[in-house]
């Protein structure tokens, strides 16, 4: 075993390592190889960050497009002065004010009424569509995780399992270390 050379370039002290030779659209495409913790969490989190912003931003802009609900309103839900029945479930509760203007007239919402705008829906297709090489992204860092424990790909499959495979995912991938040493799958990436 060598001693480093703290005056080594940063591309000189890791030229030995497999990893650091992979390009990122190996580690994020790719099912073959091995990737270390650090590598795995900094491309999940970096995707999933990414990921979330984009479809936030258009979604957030999207939902400026929404107009209020305009309900129809009922003049039988407005209790009269002289009225001492108590509201039923199917009658409208006026908002309390002290006038009597119109704008406390109360509004009926139903949600299966109201029509989402183009803009929105197309924003919420793009964010589907996106949500494809997002999933690839995160079976090919996990697969590539699996690799450097030791096992198969397929191990992807245990988080299928509900809570339980969540959880056993989440120390195998993103907690403990991967083999020492080559494994059937290639070099230490570490």
């Amino acid at each position: 075993m060598s001693a480093q050379s703290p005056y080594r370039s940063p591309a000189q002290a890791t030229a030995g390592y497999p990893a650091a030779q992979m390009a990122a659209k190996d580690v994020l495409f790719s099912f073959n190889g091995r990737i270390p913790r650090r590598t795995f969490w900094l491309w999940y989190l970096g995707s999933s960050i990414a990921f979330s912003l984009i479809c936030g931003i258009l979604i957030g802009v999207a939902s400026l497009t929404i107009k209020p609900p305009t309900g129809k309103e009922s003049a039988s839900a407005t209790p009269s002065a002289s009225s001492s029945a108590l509201p039923g479930p199917d009658s409208a509760v006026p908002a309390p004010s002290s006038s009597t203007d119109s704008s406390s007239t109360p509004v009926e919402f139903d949600p299966s009424q109201q029509e989402l705008p183009a803009a929105f829906l197309a924003v919420l297709g793009v964010c589907g569509l996106l949500a494809i090489p997002m999933f690839w992204i995160v079976l090919a860092l996990l697969a590539k995780r699996w690799h450097d424990r030791g096992k198969p790909a397929v191990w992807i499959l245990i988080y299928l399992i509900p809570f339980v495979g969540a959880v056993w995912t989440l120390i195998e991938c993103g907690c403990l270390r991967g083999t020492v040493g080559p494994n059937e799958f290639g070099a230490d990436p570490t």
